[in-house]
């Protein structure tokens, strides 16, 4: 089997884990396709709690996670705040509410927020949709990213609707554990929807979950 043309980059780079996360996903990218892609990446560092995507401002960039954790954050009407999701390493993530906005609710318009120091690269928004809708190359990996967030919201949706807080906590201990590390316990609660003492009183109560969770 022919090696893939990957671009000469540091092994620690986020491009180059961009680019290994491409790889993997089974898309090979000619040379040029390579330093296209490249040149309209640009690698960015945050530290924990700053905020990526603000929701009061338009989102132009789709941002690849290289390593750390964050969090798409919202506020309720009445001013409380919630996490929709957590996005980790290798995840790709936006300002979703602002890209598309609706009107009527403005509680969509969530904000992205590190949990933890993020290393990633901002891809812009218009090259991540036109490759999407009309690449072969680039475009199948953009699909591939795309197809996995809709894939880990329906497992969301479904744990929420339960509104159970043990079943949303195995979610997080099952799929993302690095979140119960990393993430303050009052971010944890905005991801369960209850408050940070109803999370104290759960944890309590379960003692043998409290192994999990970061003091």
């Amino acid at each position: 089997m022919e090696r893939p043309n990957l671009p000469v980059q540091s092994a620690r780079s986020s491009f180059n884990k961009l680019a290994a996360d491409i790889v993997a996903s089974g898309v090979v990218l000619p040379a040029h396709k390579w330093d296209e892609l490249k040149s309209v990446c640009r690698e960015v560092q945050f530290a924990a709690r700053e905020t990526i995507f603000e929701s009061i401002s338009t989102a132009r960039h789709i941002l690849f996670i290289a390593s750390g954790i964050c969090a798409a954050q919202f506020t309720l009407s009445d001013g409380q705040q919630r996490i929709m999701r957590f996005c980790t390493k290798g995840s790709v993530c936006t300002s979703v509410g602002v890209l598309y906005p609706s009107p009527t609710s403005p509680e969509r318009h969530d904000a992205v927020v590190a949990v933890s120091d993020v290393e990633g690269l901002l891809i812009p928004f218009d090259y991540w949709q036109e490759h999407f809708f009309n690449g072969q190359e680039f475009g199948r990996y953009a699909r591939k990213k795309i197809f996995q967030n809709h894939l880990h919201d329906i497992d969301l949706i479904r744990i929420k609707t339960l509104n159970r807080t043990m079943e949303s906590f195995q979610f997080l201990k099952t799929h993302q554990p690095c979140v119960l590390r990393h993430a303050t316990r009052k971010m944890i609660s905005q991801f369960l929807g209850i408050t940070p003492e109803g999370f104290s009183r759960f944890l309590k109560s379960n003692p043998q979950l409290s192994t999990f969770v970061d003091e």
